[in-house]
């Protein structure tokens, strides 16, 4: 089953994004996403203390970087 689009939000805080996991997300997907591009899935690691990047949590609010 392949997992859905993350949808990008229009607007979020200055300098980056909120953003719910949905299940089936991935960082790569998230990456490419928000930033056309799956290169940039450690930014959003790092910009997430704790976030295990193999176990992303359902329903868990993330703080998605500006872009590079």
């Amino acid at each position: 089953e392949q997992a859905e689009s993350p949808t990008v939000p229009t607007s979020g805080p200055i300098g980056g994004w909120r953003y719910t996991i949905k299940k089936g997300d991935t960082l790569a997907l998230l990456s490419t996403a928000f930033y056309n591009t799956p290169e940039h899935w450690r930014r959003i690691l790092d910009a997430n203390p704790g976030l295990q990047a193999d176990r992303l949590v359902e329903g868990a609010v993330i703080s998605i970087p500006s872009p590079p």
